[in-house]
């Protein structure tokens, strides 16, 4: 019996020391049987040897993205090149705003060459396309400041904008012979943004472009073509062809997105339409249409703000911002999170929509603001005398205006947010009348226009909120040119990608008697 123990003591022993010999034969990389050769090992970039024992030299790249249309996919394309423009390496990015806008991407370009040239100077390129159309947004660079460190890191968020009007160069000191003259998004530098089959920095040389005809050539390494590939393709050269969405993969209309196998084990990703909300748009989110009274004016736009109230912590605050249509009298708000209170916020003035105890998923809810659901400010309500104290003197009053003022049905000061309840009480709770959320990308908005998002890391559809004269969605058209006051008048009525048989009635005969005349 012990001579038994002792051998599988042992036997264990030899399996246990087996296995770490496994684990480590490879350093960082993974040990494989490759036929009569035995065991050989297959490394990370980071890693090269007949045991991934040596450090490659690198640039280890860190990108953090914001993008301002949350449902347009796009592919950022990172090269390692020097300045004769020659590729080193490369490798793509697929961003998903709705999906990644707070995921970190981390990448690994190497050079060509063991060790690098430290005579030449290097640069990161990144390029930034649309998925599905190809349409460059943007291109930065960023130089290799200190090329005698082995592993150069490079950490950087970058801003995609809506579109790349901004890049566009006027007065080019370039010649491209096949391409477009464009300023990097980052620098006043300029570079020859190429057609597809040319290279160089003029464009100038000719190469035989090997991707699908339905995807597009970026550049050439190694005599290789680098491709971007259409949504349902994928490959080095764009051939293989993706396996089309599951029928039931996306509830309510949902559209069924290819994610990028490298960093989502999920195959597919939804992007549900207004309204839903889950993995699969599976949730009906609360609906929430605002309306105004005759003797509140329609704002152009104006904030909502969600308070969610706990037992045992301290209110939640979510504001978002939402465009009133310019043909109609009613806001429409989706909210799929819980919530007690809804206030809104336009021309400066406060007003409470909604009090609920409890919250009840899946609701349509139809509010009317009126004057009287106006929430007053302290200086209105309260004595000048009493607010020349310290705040926490005159604190102590607001239960009595609840009871002074029967009409009242919420104040507020620098940093509370009081409601009036059924004893005539004051219900006060900290509230931040600060938040802005300003766009992260300053030109989305033309023509001066201020543009506002919904949250500060994860950019939701942005809001433009034009001048005077100026509409639509970026507020890039203009009423100023008009001749005839009928023309401004016509123009606010044109919906925005709606066939003309659904347009408003004054647009249809507009169109009929300029045809006729």
């Amino acid at each position: 019996m012990v001579s038994k123990i002792n051998v599988d003591n042992d036997r264990r022993q030899n399996i246990s020391s087996s296995n770490f010999y496994r684990a480590w034969y490879c350093n960082r990389g993974i040990a494989i049987r490759y036929k009569h050769v035995g065991q050989i090992c297959l490394c990370p970039p980071s890693y090269y040897g007949d045991r991934c024992e040596f450090q490659s030299q690198r640039v280890s790249v860190t990108l953090q993205m914001k993008a301002s249309e949350y449902r347009t996919m796009i592919v950022l394309v990172l090269t390692l090149i020097d300045y004769n423009q020659q590729i080193h390496s490369y490798e793509q990015v697929h961003y998903i705003p709705f999906r990644d806008c707070k995921n970190k991407f981390n990448v690994v370009l190497l050079y060509n060459i063991r060790p690098k040239d430290f005579l030449r100077k290097y640069l990161v390129r990144i390029q930034a396309f649309e998925k599905s159309s190809f349409a460059h947004r943007a291109t930065w660079l960023f130089p290799i400041k200190f090329p005698v460190l082995p592993v150069y890191r490079l950490v950087k968020q970058l801003v995609i904008p809506a579109d790349e009007t901004h890049t566009i160069a006027k007065n080019c000191p370039l010649k491209c012979l096949h391409g477009l003259c464009q300023r990097y998004i980052n620098s006043e530098d300029f570079f020859c943004r190429c057609d597809s089959k040319w290279y160089g920095v003029l464009c100038d040389i000719p190469y035989v472009c090997q991707c699908s005809f339905d995807s597009r050539c970026v550049g050439i390494i190694n005599n290789r073509s680098i491709c971007v590939c259409p949504p349902h393709k994928f490959g080095p050269r764009c051939l293989l062809t993706r396996s089309s969405c599951p029928p039931s993969n996306c509830h309510h209309r949902g559209t069924c997105i290819f994610s990028d196998e490298r960093i989502s084990q999920e195959r597919f990703v939804c992007l549900c339409e207004d309204g839903f909300s889950g993995v699969r748009c599976e949730n009906i989110q609360t609906k929430i249409d605002i309306s105004f009274a005759v003797d509140v004016s329609i704002p152009q736009a104006l904030l909502g703000h969600f308070i969610t109230v706990y037992n045992d912590s301290n209110p939640t605050q979510l504001s978002i911002y939402k465009k009133v249509p310019f043909n109609l009298e009613t806001v429409t708000f989706h909210f799929s999170d819980p919530f007690h209170i809804l206030l809104t916020e336009f021309d400066e003035k406060f007003y409470l929509a909604i009090v609920q105890e409890t919250f009840t998923a899946s609701l349509h809810i139809a509010v009317q603001l009126t004057a009287s659901y106006r929430c007053l400010p302290i200086e209105e309500i309260l004595d000048a005398t009493i607010l020349q104290f310290r705040r926490l003197h005159y604190v102590k009053y607001y239960h009595t205006l609840c009871r002074k003022n029967s009409d009242l049905v919420c104040f507020y000061d620098e940093s509370l947010m009081c409601l009036c309840n059924q004893d005539r009480f004051a219900n006060c709770f900290n509230f931040d009348r600060s938040i802005t959320y300003s766009c992260s990308d300053t030109n989305y908005c033309t023509n001066k226009g201020r543009c506002f998002q919904n949250s500060e890391t994860c950019q939701t559809p942005l809001l433009c909120v034009c001048n005077e004269c100026y509409y639509g969605k970026r507020c890039q058209l203009s009423t100023k040119g008009f001749g005839l006051p009928l023309d401004a008048i016509i123009a606010y009525q044109i919906h925005p990608n709606v066939p003309l048989t659904s347009q408003p009635t004054a647009v249809k005969a507009s169109i009929a008697i300029t045809t006729v005349m």
